[in-house]
């Protein structure tokens, strides 16, 4: 296990451990969209782990793949790979290990979008969108989050790259993966 991986497995463990006890006040969810594209993955992932390491900020990644169906997503599977994370996502916290006792929409309150700029009916509740970064067209919706960087480029997680670009120095020490 690498860094990366490492914090992964602690991240996932303690936030279900945390949503188990009704303690999710200081956690932020981030989320790509519902088509779980290698840009949905990895910038909801790069998010996750500058905000946690950069700002010290508890953040996990969501994945709205079911791991039952990651496997349709060869290239998300391979770039795990490369990552040196397992390819059959058991790091990684999908939708369908949060435990219909503790539903997202009625525990968490805060949220990052990233690929997509609208929060999904099965999100809302007394949460709150946060953040977006996005380069998708504006659906013009949570005008009211703390940020809204959503601009027509390549790819989300370059914007997210950019999102973090002054906080990510070398003495930051991020990790190759």
């Amino acid at each position: 296990m690498g860094v990366f991986s490492d914090f992964l497995v602690q991240t996932k463990k303690q936030f279900l451990k945390d949503l188990e006890e009704k303690k999710t006040e200081e956690w932020t969810v981030v989320m790509g969209n519902e088509a779980g594209d290698l840009d949905s993955l990895a910038s909801s992932l790069a998010y996750s782990y500058l905000a946690s390491k950069l700002r010290n900020s508890p953040t996990v990644a969501l994945v709205q793949t079911p791991r039952t169906d990651f496997y349709l997503r060869e290239e998300n599977r391979y770039a795990l790979t490369l990552a040196n994370l397992d390819p059959s996502s058991s790091e990684l916290l999908c939708i369908d290990d949060i435990p219909t006792s503790s539903p997202l929409n009625s525990s968490i309150t805060k949220f990052v979008l990233v690929d997509h700029n609208t929060l999904l009916p099965a999100f809302r509740g007394p949460g709150r969108v946060v953040g977006i970064i996005d380069h998708h067209e504006d659906d013009k919706n949570h005008l009211d989050a703390e940020f809204r960087e959503i601009e027509r480029v390549g790819s989300c997680t370059s914007l997210v790259a950019k999102h973090f670009q002054n906080e990510w120095t070398p003495e930051a020490n991020v990790p190759h993966e």
